[in-house]
C-alpha cells in the first residue's frame, strides 16, 4: 500500500490475466454472500500500454465468474465485460472510451440479471452494458492484469486501487466522497 491506495506492480514479460486457462491476475478479493449488490471501485491509475487492466470480478469459482475492467489495446482506452461459464469466455460488450485519468467501475447483481456501469468523477454514471448470467458468487473484488501475445512482451502496469466496496455499506475514502 501507498498510503492511501493499493499499489499492485506485475513485471514486463510475464503474462498476469483473468481468462480462460490463465486466471492469475492478481486479485484483491473477499468472501461475499450469494445475494443482490452492487461493488465499486476506483482506479487513480491508467492503462497505457497494450494489454495492461483493471477492473472487477465477482466469481463462483476458477471457472465460473464475470468481469469488468478498462483496458488498452494498443491504440487506446476500451471497457469489457465477459462471463464465463465451464471455464468458456462470453464476451459482454468490448468498446473504445476516453478514459485519461482516474476511472470509477461498478459491477451490478439483481438476481442473474448484471449490469456495468462507469464514471470519470465518481458522480456521474453511465450504463456500459447489462447481460444475464446464473453464478453462485463466493468471491467479489478487484483486480489488475497484464498480456501480451507471448508472455515475453507483457508490459509492466502497476495499478492504483483507491477505492472498493459493496455500495449497500459505502466507506468515506480521502476525496470526501461517500
Amino acid at each position: 500500500v501507498t498510503g492511501t491506495q493499493a499499489s499492485i506492480s506485475l513485471p514486463a514479460g510475464v503474462s498476469h490475466n483473468l481468462w480462460t486457462g490463465a486466471l492469475d491476475a492478481p486479485r484483491l478479493i473477499q468472501s461475499a454472500p450469494d445475494t443482490d449488490f452492487e461493488i465499486e471501485a476506483k482506479y487513480d491509475s491508467v492503462v497505457s500500454s497494450k494489454y495492461q487492466m483493471q477492473g472487477l470480478v465477482a466469481q463462483q469459482d476458477m471457472l465460473n465468474f464475470i468481469r469488468f475492467d478498462a483496458f488498452h489495446d494498443g491504440g487506446g482506452t476500451r471497457l469489457f465485460a465477459a462471463k464465463f461459464s465451464g471455464g468458456s469466455a462470453s464476451l459482454v460488450k468490448n468498446s473504445k472510451v476516453t478514459i485519461t485519468g482516474a476511472v470509477y467501475l461498478r459491477l451490478g447483481r439483481v438476481g442473474n440479471a448484471w449490469s456495468f456501469d462507469y464514471s470519470l468523477d465518481g458522480e456521474n454514471w453511465q450504463n456500459f452494458a447489462s447481460t444475464n448470467h446464473t453464478l453462485n458468487i463466493s468471491d467479489v473484488g478487484a483486480f489488475v492484469g497484464n498480456h501480451g501475445t507471448s508472455a515475453s512482451n507483457s508490459p509492466a502496469f502497476t495499478g492504483l486501487l483507491d477505492y472498493f466496496f459493496n455500495t449497500a455499506a459505502p466507506i468515506e475514502n480521502e476525496d470526501g466522497m461517500v
